[in-house]
């Protein structure tokens, strides 16, 4: 009877032996497959990020290649400016001597009671030109200021261009109208960008929400488009002026 319980108990052993292995096993194997899983899982998300983060560096150069453009174009439009500017204090001297010689006319025509009516409008004609450059003078220290770069301080400046470009040539009012219209979608822009300790994906998506944002780029091409029309305005008055000296000579 001893015997056979003690047989008995080494064969419970045994299977419990056998099963505890087994167990192991398993175990062992599905913990595995598991990993396996979730190594190839993980690689198949570090590549998907590789593949975003080359499209972001992509992006980031156009962005980089545009922004080089427009610095372009500005550089382009000082030079126009300060040529424009050159011009117009020369022009502003030749007009202020002619006026003078105008008017010493104007007195000698009215002491030998001749010519005065024809003087009297080449002399109005004159005083006008005069006028409208001392404006084109106001809007070229408008154009050569940078544009503010705080929400407020930008819509002040550009309501006060447009009360300048009002008195100068009323319809061009509406290239102002049209800045101050989508600034606020480019400063809502602006403000939402990430801090300065922020990653290079925060970065990098904030760039990417401009390219889609049509209201906040919009922004900055109607800045150019008034400047460039403020300066072929302020050439066309040049010319006016010119036609002006032309007549009275």
């Amino acid at each position: 009877m001893r015997e056979a319980l003690r047989y008995l108990r080494e064969i419970t052993y045994v299977v419990l032996v056998v099963a505890a292995i087994t167990c192991f096993i398993l175990g062992y194997h599905l913990g595995q497959a598991y990993m396996a899983q979730e190594v190839e899982a993980r690689r198949v998300k570090i590549d998907h990020l590789k593949k975003e983060i080359l499209g972001l560096e992509d992006r980031v150069k156009e962005l980089e290649d545009e922004l080089m453009e427009l610095k372009s174009k500005n550089s382009e439009l000082l030079k126009v400016r300060e040529t424009l500017k050159s011009r117009i204090n020369e022009l502003t001297s030749k007009l202020e001597k002619v006026t003078e010689e105008l008017k010493e006319a104007k007195r000698v025509a009215e002491e030998e009671k001749a010519h005065g009516a024809e003087l009297e409008a080449k002399l109005s004609k004159l005083s006008r030109a005069v006028e409208v450059l001392k404006a084109d003078k106001e809007l070229l220290v408008a154009l050569k200021a940078e544009v503010p770069e705080t929400r407020e301080d930008a819509e002040r400046f550009w309501n006060d261009t447009r009360e300048l470009i009002e008195r100068i040539d009323p319809n061009m009012a509406p290239m102002i109208d049209k800045i101050l219209y989508y600034l606020d979608s480019y400063f809502d822009w602006i403000e939402a960008a990430p801090p300065e300790n922020a990653t290079r994906e925060e970065v990098c998506e904030w760039l990417l929400n401009y390219t889609t944002n049509f209201e906040a780029q919009q922004y900055g091409r109607a800045i150019q488009d008034f400047r460039s029309a403020a300066y072929n305005l302020i050439i066309s008055h040049l010319n006016e002026v010119l036609i002006a000296l032309e007549e009275v000579r």
